[in-house]
């Protein structure tokens, strides 16, 4: 059956057996357009919902474009308009509506910009930096003014200039970050704006973990207020828009010169070039999974959720869907990655598989009390391997490249590491 007519069923049962004009004060849902209200049992939303699984497993290119917001207020827009057709007429309509909406969400895409606020990042000395598909303005007062004039925006709704900046500085924050997004509607496109920005902050988690006193440091975007600014660059259109929960309070982390140079020795913009496609290989698609999920365990302050991210990414990194054996195949590969002799390649073995049953005892026992001593050492443990993979991928594709080469290590003699 095609996908307009699975559609156009599933509505026609919600308008013909489970919606009633007017407002219910026990319905689910009660809802008004152009004056008209319409009520909705609970069987309704479960076809809503059924109906939009099956226009996003129909349709992927769809999924890209819209959130299920979207999509469940335009199925409800039909729903109104079919409810007062009369009923020689709704098969017809439904018809009519069903294949204009899926016609018009097939060819529909737009593009925004973001200026997304970042909090508890400084650049000293520093205007501008890029990283992946994100660029970083310190916020100083000729910045901010070339912002708002340059994307037709006004960040706060302060009169001036300079207030408006106040107001970002107060909340500790000092850069913007400004990258591009396509879409079908304003809400997906924002959500792949702030999935590009922590991308990109991701790569400066790399290079910042702890402070000097052991404390982890952190960023993220700012979701305090209405923060986030955007404009269509098709239509003009400019507006503000909520990013979420607060970020929980970090150390602020600074960008200087000598700080940018530093990390530019060690794979900066390799990294970088990661995240705008550079590397379209399989180990670079778990390079980039391991960085994801390396950033979301700095960002959570849960000793127990940060060990289960953390060799998430371990897993991510080092692992194939296929295979068995986790905890020695993940300690193995350590080993020969990151071991220089044999010494060395025994240590790190012992503690990956150290560190990975105490992943399996919070998993299958419970186990909550967790040290800061195993979490900072599964930090550094990952961050290193992250590293040393950046290398590895510039030179080989995939993990049984790696595998080939730890059997000639193991199997071979007088042969340097992998």
């Amino acid at each position: 059956m095609k996908l307009d007519d699975i559609v156009k069923n599933k509505l026609k049962e919600i308008v013909a057996n489970h919606c009633v004009q007017g407002g219910s004060m026990t319905a689910p849902f009660v809802g008004e357009r152009s004056g008209y209200t319409i009520s909705m049992d609970d069987e309704a939303l479960r076809l809503l919902s059924e109906t939009i699984r099956k226009i996003m497993t129909f349709r992927p290119k769809i999924k890209e474009k819209f959130t299920d917001n979207y999509l469940q207020d335009r199925l409800i827009d039909i729903i109104f308009s079919c409810h007062i057709a009369p009923p020689s007429d709704l098969d017809i309509k439904l018809q009519q509506e069903t294949r204009r909406l899926l016609r018009r969400l097939h060819r529909t895409i737009e593009s925004w910009v973001f200026l997304i606020p970042i909090v508890n990042l400084k650049m000293i000395g520093l205007k501008k930096i890029s990283i992946g598909e994100v660029d970083f303005y310190d916020l100083n007062p000729k910045t901010f003014k070339y912002l708002e004039l340059e994307f037709g925006t006004k960040m706060g709704h302060e009169k001036t200039l300079a207030k408006r900046r106040s107001v970002l500085t107060r909340d500790n924050i000092h850069v913007i970050s400004v990258t591009k997004a396509t879409a079908g509607e304003t809400e997906k496109a924002k959500n792949l704006a702030l999935y590009k920005v922590d991308s990109s902050l991701n790569v400066l988690r790399l290079y910042n973990f702890v402070n000097d006193v052991g404390i982890q440091r952190g960023f993220s975007t700012s979701f305090s207020r209405e923060n986030i600014y955007f404009q269509n660059l098709r239509t003009g259109t400019i507006g503000a828009t909520h990013g979420g929960l607060p970020p929980p309070s970090f150390f602020p982390f600074s960008i200087t010169k000598s700080a940018l140079k530093q990390m530019r020795r060690f794979q900066f913009r390799n990294f970088s070039k990661l995240l705008r496609g550079k590397w379209p290989t399989k180990l670079a698609e778990k390079l980039a999974m391991a960085i994801h999920w390396y950033g979301l365990a700095v960002k959570d302050k849960y000793g127990v959720d940060k060990i289960i991210k953390l060799t998430v990414a371990l897993e991510s990194l080092l692992l194939r869907r296929e295979d068995r054996l986790k905890k020695q195949l993940l300690a193995e590969r350590a080993a020969f990655i990151l071991g220089k002799d044999g010494k060395s390649r025994k240590e790190i073995f012992e503690i990956v598989e150290e560190l990975y049953t105490l992943r399996s005892d919070i998993v299958h026992e419970g186990k909550h009390d967790i040290s800061e001593e195993d979490t900072l050492r599964l930090l550094e443990l990952v961050r290193i391997l992250i590293h040393a993979m950046m290398k590895i991928s510039l030179r080989v594709t995939s993990l049984k490249d790696i595998d080939k080469r730890i059997k000639e290590i193991k199997f071979g003699s007088h042969i340097r590491g992998v």
